[in-house]
């Protein structure tokens, strides 16, 4: 391709990204709305004929852009009933997604979030979906409780604590990874590599795998280990930032306000 045609075929991507309008794009009105929202209070919007409430208006906007417009748990299946294992459903946006472009599919949904399980039984019941499990539990690396830091938010995540007061049943992944699944999904706040070292076994069973990946200040990095296991698992891997920083560089080596300094989109596909 000569540089020319290369340049060309960018910018055709660029205004075909900028200018397209997909049918779940939030207007601009109510992406201010949303943001400037009281979190906390229970809101709703209408999404595929139905209302789907929430409690962070911030993150609903974020989520629907994620999910519904920018199709970032889009995959490719053979399988006409595709199984899909969700862990870390929030509020039902993803579950609603699965469901939405793979009607036939069996979803099996994880959250351990008490406010968060509340608004996914409510949103998943309303669509009276068929095939879908929810379970209101933390997925880890044994059946047993772990501590919870609960936030009625995306930032709900498990600690390293010992507090009865803050547990939360526990549901071992590896466990549910004995037979085929076609996409295995990851967001669980810092708790991923954890479950997927201790699924390592397993994950020859599983066909495609998002994950998210966190890294938290003074804290060990472990990103090269995960990587490591998905290719030695038989995965190829390609790699997005999350949420990427606006400050340039080097400074972002100097920051404190934000526990967690990175987030990463990994998309893994088995190619043998």
């Amino acid at each position: 391709m000569s540089k020319e045609h290369s340049l060309y075929h960018h910018f055709q991507l660029f205004l075909k990204n900028k200018f397209s309008r997909s049918p779940f794009k939030i207007s601009f009105i109510d992406e201010k709305i949303l943001k400037l929202g009281t979190k906390g209070k229970l809101q709703s919007r209408t999404l595929i004929g139905k209302k789907v409430y929430f409690k962070d208006g911030y993150s609903y906007l974020s989520s629907i852009n994620e999910v519904f417009v920018n199709h970032c748990y889009k995959f490719v299946s053979d399988n006409p009933k595709p199984i899909i294992i969700d862990c870390g459903a929030n509020i039902g946006i993803s579950v609603i997604y699965f469901k939405q472009f793979y009607p036939d599919s069996t979803v099996i949904a994880f959250e351990p979030d008490s406010s968060n399980f509340e608004l996914l039984e409510k949103n998943v019941s309303a669509f009276q979906f068929s095939g879908v499990s929810l379970f209101k539990k933390a997925v880890w690396i044994h059946n047993n409780s772990v501590s919870f830091l609960e936030t009625s938010s995306q930032e709900s995540r498990i600690e390293n604590s010992n507090d009865s007061k803050n547990s939360v049943p526990a549901a071992r992944l590896k466990d549910y990874l004995q037979s085929p699944v076609d996409l295995l999904k990851i967001d669980i706040e810092g708790a991923e590599n954890d479950v997927l070292m201790d699924c390592a076994e397993n994950l020859k069973n599983v066909k495609n795998l998002f994950v998210e990946y966190h890294s938290f200040l003074n804290q060990e990095q472990q990103l090269s280990e995960l990587l490591l296991l998905l290719r030695t698992s038989g995965f190829r891997y390609f790699i997005q930032e999350a949420y990427p920083h606006k400050m340039p560089g080097f400074e972002q080596f100097e920051q404190t306000e934000n526990p967690m300094d990175l987030q990463l989109n990994i998309y893994a596909k088995k190619i043998k």
